[in-house]
């Protein structure tokens, strides 16, 4: 659950189309792909749609995003759909490009992956493990809470090391 005071982006309930010149899709799996078609049918018919569909979030998926960005013009929204590690990994590269919040629409699936960045190794976590529970860091191996905290640049959340107080007492002792 996100707390009531995060930086977690909150794609809340499914949003109503804004009016546009053009919707680019990009959705990420099967549950993904079914959303954003679903919420492009609910397009007027004369607004142009674009909808291409990856298994995840990966290199050829922002491949995509960044050709099509590259060329718009004013008018295009931008719609991600599938799980909240995908999500919000091109949601990250579409502001990057230039695009602001308003112009892009998030449909996050049920899966629950998330992405955790480890301030020790600077490794980047893939878990479907909630925020407050605890991980290894697959850079490091260092076992690191699932802060509440959400770099929306990165599209990461901070984990700290669970006993870094206890280990900071040794230390200093």
């Amino acid at each position: 659950m996100i707390p009531r005071h995060s930086s977690v982006p909150r794609p809340g309930a499914v949003p109503s189309p804004a009016r546009a010149r053009e919707y680019f899709a990009v959705s990420f799996g099967n549950e993904g792909f079914k959303e954003s078609d679903a919420w492009l049918r609910r397009l007027d018919h004369s607004i142009q749609r674009q909808h291409v569909a990856f298994r995840t979030g990966d290199d050829a998926a922002a491949a995509a995003l960044q050709a099509r960005l590259a060329s718009a013009v004013v008018g295009i929204r931008v719609v991600l759909a599938g799980p909240e590690a995908d999500v919000y990994t091109l949601r990250a590269l579409a502001l990057r490009m230039g695009a602001v919040d308003e112009e892009v629409f998030l449909l996050v699936t049920p899966d629950g992956s998330r992405r955790v960045h480890c301030p020790h190794c600077q490794s980047t976590t893939v878990t479907d493990r909630p925020v407050g529970e605890v991980v290894v860091c697959t850079g490091c191996q260092k076992s690191l809470v699932i802060y509440h905290h959400f770099s929306r640049r990165t599209a990461t959340y901070l984990g700290y090391m669970v006993d870094a107080e206890e280990r900071a007492k040794e230390d200093a002792a």
